[in-house]
């Protein structure tokens, strides 16, 4: 049997359109298993998104994303959540097992369950070693609900049924994985056969030519089904015509132009096929299915009428398909850019984007240049809406004079307004870059800070970090630096709600960066000693500052710092019991440099970004990580800038545009409101020692020796020179490593050769 419902139809359809679980594309890579705060191209809770808890509305969102919130800012949407896409299978009916659902109609049929069976492939395979959807579901299923009207109707036992068994195993069997398998078709009717079961025959005929991939037989053949006006199957013929053409247009490997020309007739041909199972009242219940199909081709010969009629479904009051979404995403991609900013000139080259007010107002949202400025300041002078007002805010600075009566009208939406949150975060953003610090300042304390119907967590880890920029305090700052998790590893808050994988605090890059590059020792000494941050991000702090404390020989704040450390990590306790107990400052950097050569998970750094797997474990790391370069320690040190996912860290090589960070500001580093001039120099200079220092593994192998030299009878120097020499081997290393590296191993062996610790270090190391 051929399925007679759209999710058959998809089958077919879905192999040939489908891109992905939004149906935008991306480009390949890097794939990211950090935590993220805010998504810049996906809505944090897709689920919550749909109801309509639109939260901060960005630009880069996917177009689908921002399809379904201009509807809901239009006022166009339902109650409920649209059908919007999410994974492969857009059908909403419940997943069967098809084959089981055929072979359990058979098990009706007592010849039947005795007769062998033979192995069905719903995929076919090509001469080109490429493969598609060949026997879809609903075949299966069609045939096992005809098989069982048919058995209630004649009886199982009847030769009739036994017959048209053996006729639908033999349509099965073209259902093979072999592209050269030759075509099965069913056994000549038997004299005096019911005209209802030789109605079915003619049926199963047509479909095992459809199946053995004889596209035009299979044709002609529904085509006479459709003409039967006897035959229950007849308001199939015509459909199923039109996707025997659709087969032969697609199936076949074609090349040039005469097959372009060709694809196209037969493509043609079924859309007008299809137009007159749009018309044929007797057959309503393939209206859906028919006008998928349909849609489907017009993507293929007319995409721009495709996306312009998709965009009007997608605008209108009735609720759109989930293909509309997905044509919509699709062709708006191919047409524009598959990139969500582009330069806006090229959306002026297609003026019919701007038929409908729905693409119009993304392609300006996403557009770049002054040319979507002026369209989105334009639209919203015309038009007055939310949509527009929101491209209009998102496309014009707050040093521009045009901003002044956006800001006013921006002032105007209620907090009920599914705007509301996007217009706060961006009345905020337009103050600050104007320099009204005291205004922003007003409008965040009038905000949540934690989320609420309206302002989902990623709403709020925004709004955060506009908090950071207008800290006027210490305090103030650390209060707004704490973020909660989205997602990690590509799943977002919908997914992952409810596991506790994302139910502690983290940093962001921008307090990240702040935290490693803008505060001064003795401020992280404070910040340590302040019990605002939740006690896993002091521990962050901490480590940090305590590592840089022992590196810039600054007994006071190491000393100041250590009791925190001690408590926050306990496992440490012995470590940092040595180092406040140490007799004298030598002795103390001693104790120093063993802390860290034991605990590998130390650094002088907060990390820019949070692995999944780090997340979730207990710091410091006292194991030595051997499975990547500069998990352990640090790495080099030098300012954030452009490519910057860690300057000091293992993922030095990536852009920090492709960052989970949170988007709305211009640099990445911001100015510290509360830190003295004098504060800024302090740190700059303590950058410069300790960039000098260089990467861990040589500086923890020149101290271990130095330590060695200087104080040659102090037990621990064994142990030192061998986790040094061991940390030139799994830590970042540089030009001077291997020097470092043999200067202890030679120290070892030269002084302490009896020792555990030579025999278990046989090699030297040039570093990585």
């Amino acid at each position: 049997m051929i399925a007679r419902r759209w999710g058959a139809a998809a089958g077919l359809i879905a192999a040939i359109i489908w891109t992905g679980g939004s149906g935008d594309a991306r480009a390949c890579g890097p794939f990211f298993t950090q935590i993220q705060f805010t998504n810049a191209v996906y809505p944090g809770d897709q689920a919550a998104f749909a109801r309509g808890d639109l939260g901060v509305i960005r630009p880069r969102y996917v177009r689908q994303s921002l399809a379904l919130a201009y509807r809901r800012l239009t006022g166009v949407a339902p109650a409920g959540p649209d059908t919007v896409p999410t994974v492969k299978d857009t059908s909403d009916r419940p997943r069967v097992d098809p084959l089981q659902r055929w072979e359990q109609a058979l098990a009706l049929v007592p010849a039947a369950r005795a007769a062998a069976g033979r192995t069905i492939s719903q995929e076919r395979s090509t001469p080109e070693y490429s493969h598609f959807l060949n026997c879809p579901d609903d075949a299966f299923v069609t045939a096992a609900e005809t098989l069982r009207s048919r058995v209630e109707q004649f009886g199982a036992s009847s030769p009739d049924i036994q017959e048209w068994v053996r006729a639908q195993r033999a349509v099965f069997a073209n259902c093979v994985r072999d592209a050269a398998s030759p075509m099965v078709l069913p056994e000549p009717t038997s004299p005096g056969l019911p005209a209802l079961l030789a109605a079915d025959r003619a049926y199963q005929v047509a479909a095992a030519h459809f199946y053995g991939l004889d596209y035009e037989g299979a044709e002609g053949l529904f085509r006479a089904i459709a003409e039967d006006s006897a035959s229950p199957w007849r308001t199939s013929g015509r459909y199923l015509a039109a996707r025997a053409l659709i087969r032969r247009a697609t199936v076949p490997s074609r090349e040039g132009p005469e097959a372009d020309q060709e694809e196209q007739a037969l493509l043609a041909q079924a859309e007008a096929e299809l137009g007159d199972v749009l018309a044929d009242p007797s057959a309503a219940d393939l209206r859906e299915s028919a006008r998928g199909l349909r849609q489907w081709i017009q993507v293929r010969l007319r995409p721009i009428d495709r996306l312009v009629e998709a965009a009007a479904h997608l605008a209108s009051d009735a609720a759109p398909s989930a293909q509309d979404y997905i044509d919509f995403s699709r062709l708006a991609n191919s047409q524009v850019s598959v990139d969500v900013t582009y330069p806006y000139s090229i959306v002026e080259r297609h003026q019919a984007l701007r038929g409908v007010d729905l693409t119009d107002w993304i392609v300006a949202m996403q557009g770049q240049g002054e040319g979507a400025q002026a369209r989105a300041m334009e639209r919203w002078q015309k038009t007055r809406s939310l949509p527009w007002l929101i491209a209009a805010l998102w496309r014009t600075p707050g040093v521009d004079a045009a901003v002044e009566p956006l800001l006013a009208a921006a002032a105007d939406v209620p907090a009920s307004s599914p705007a509301f949150a996007t217009v706060a975060y961006l009345r905020v953003q337009r103050k600050i870059d104007s320099g009204e610090l005291d205004e922003a300042r007003a409008l965040l304390e009038a905000l949540p800070d934690a989320p609420g119907p309206g302002f989902p967590q990623d709403a709020i880890n925004l709004f955060r970090s506009e908090r950071l920029r207008v800290a006027r305090t210490l305090d103030e700052w650390l209060r707004a630096a704490p973020r909660m998790p989205i997602g990690a590893g590509g799943s977002f808050s919908d997914a992952a709600a409810g596991t506790g994988l994302l139910e502690r605090p983290s940093f962001d890059v921008d307090a990240a960066v702040a935290l490693s590059e803008q505060f001064p020792l003795h401020r992280l000494a404070d910040i340590v000693r302040s019990e605002i941050l939740p006690a896993r991000l002091r521990l962050k702090v901490a480590i940090a500052a305590w590592t840089r404390a022992v590196q810039l020989k600054d007994d006071q704040a190491g000393l100041a710092i250590a009791p925190v450390l001690r408590s926050l990590a306990p496992a440490m306790r012995a470590d940092v019991d040595r180092y406040i107990a140490a007799a004298g400052p030598a002795q103390r950097h001693a104790s120093g440099i063993l802390l860290l050569l034991r605990w590998p998970g130390m650094r002088n750094y907060v990390p820019l970004t949070e692995e999944q797997r780090a997340y979730a474990s207990a710091e410091p790391r006292s194991n030595m990580a051997r499975d990547a370069v500069g998990v352990n320690w640090w790495c080099g040190f030098e300012p954030a800038g452009y490519r910057a996912a860690g300057p000091y860290d293992w993922q030095k090589e990536s852009p920090v545009s492709t960052l989970p960070m949170v988007a709305g500001t211009t640099t990445l580093k911001q100015p510290l409101l509360f830190l003295a001039p004098d504060e800024q120099a302090v740190i700059g200079g303590e950058w410069q020692r300790l960039a000098r220092l260089g990467p861990a593994a040589t500086y923890l192998a020149t101290e271990a020796a130095a330590w060695a030299e200087t104080r040659p009878n102090d037990a621990e120097i064994p142990e030192a020179l061998a986790r040094a020499v061991q940390a030139t081997r799994f830590g970042c290393g540089d030009d001077n490593t291997g020097r470092a590296s043999q200067r202890a191993f030679a120290l070892l062996h030269k002084r302490h050769p009896d020792t555990t610790w030579a025999k278990q270090t046989p090699y030297w190391y040039n570093g990585r």
